[in-house]
Formats: C-alpha cells, structure tokens, sequence
C-alpha cells in the first residue's frame, strides 16, 4: 500500500460524532453537578451553592439529551461516515437518570424552601405579637384598662388618658395576612393568630 491508498484510507475511515461526545460528557458533567447537589442539600436543605450545582446539573443534562438525539439521528442519516452510536445512547441514558434526580432533588428543595418560609412567617407573627403585646401595657399604662380592640391602639377611642398612637399605621394583621383575634377581660387579655391554616381555634394557632 503506497503513501496515498494509505492517506485515502485514513480519510474515507469513520468519525466519530462531535455531538455523541458532547453527549456523554455533559452527562458526566450533570452527574458531577448532581451529586455536588445532593451533598448540599443534605448539609443545608436551601444551600445556596447547592441551588446552583442543582440548575447546571439540570442544564447539562438537558443539552446531553439534546446532542444525544441530535447525534442519532445525524448517525443514521450519514451511513458509514459517521460512528458513535454507543456514545450518544449511553449519553443519552445517563441524562436522562440524572434528568429524573435533578428533577427529584428540585422537589425536594422546593418544599425546603416552602418549609422555611412557614417556620420565617411563624417568627415573623411572634414578633408582631410581641410588638402588640408591648403596645397592650403601654395602653393599660396610660388608660388603666386594656384596649377593647386593637384599632384602639392605632386609633383615639376616647378613652381617659390615651396617649397613643401605640402601633404605627394600620391595625396590625399576621403574616398571612389576617387580623389577630383579640379577647380583652378586666384579668387581662389575649392576642391569638389563626396561623397557616388561617383558623383560630385548631392546633396550628399562635398566641402571645
């Protein structure tokens, strides 16, 4: 065989596809980010870095069953003159496993996520209620008596010695946007939240 058969036959030999490669290694690259993920969110449920390994784990795989795909198909249509085939099935596969536990741990940090905004709207009703409460005694301070509702702490009711506003701008509502309900007796008082399920009077209540 002379130098140019030689050089003919290294031409005409198939290559493999760029877009099978493509394929595989982005699919190792969503495994690598995946599991960065899921060490994070084991750590810290909302760890921000976990977040971001969670979306280019959900970006690689996306683009390795795109070039998967695409790389099958451009096999087929070029006959011999192209190869890769495993490369692209296997690419392809893999982003799809990694596809179902990007999408897993998405669920998963989406009801973290939900979980701290109800433990963060709890505190926030607790501190409310606290303001309230201090706002309660400042009145009973000036009035000798309780407020008999609290719009009597934002608003002049007449009383002998009001000296308020006690609680700056509206009558105060919870963080799920509800008024408190307030119980006033000569003994004292209470300030209750209907918490998430927004009723007062079952297991999820907040009072002060």
């Amino acid at each position: 065989m002379n130098k140019v058969d030689s050089t003919t036959e290294v031409a005409n030999r198939p290559r493999t596809s760029l877009l099978a490669k493509a394929s595989f290694g982005l699919a190792i690259l969503a495994i690598y980010f995946v599991a960065r993920a899921v060490m994070g969110l084991w750590a810290r449920p909302l760890d921000a870095l976990a977040i971001v390994h969670l979306g280019a784990a959900l970006a690689a795989t996306v683009a390795a069953v795109i070039c998967g795909h695409t790389a099958l198909v451009r096999i087929k249509k070029g006959g011999c003159a192209l190869r890769g085939k495993g490369l692209a099935v296997a690419g392809a596969v893999l982003a799809y496993l990694q596809l179902l536990a990007a999408a897993g741990l998405a669920i998963t940090a989406a009801k973290g996520l939900q979980e701290e905004r109800g433990k963060a709207m709890i505190v926030g009703t607790r501190e409310s209620m606290q303001t309230i409460r201090t706002a309660i005694n400042a009145y009973e301070v000036d009035t000798g008596r309780y407020p008999p509702d609290l719009r009597s702490l934002v608003k002049n009711d007449a009383k002998p010695g009001w000296q308020g506003p006690y609680i700056r701008g509206e009558e105060p509502m919870d963080a799920w946007g509800n008024a408190y309900h307030y119980e006033s007796t000569r003994r004292g008082c209470r300030v209750v939240s209907g918490g998430p399920d927004k009723k007062i009077g079952t297991s999820d209540d907040i009072e002060n």
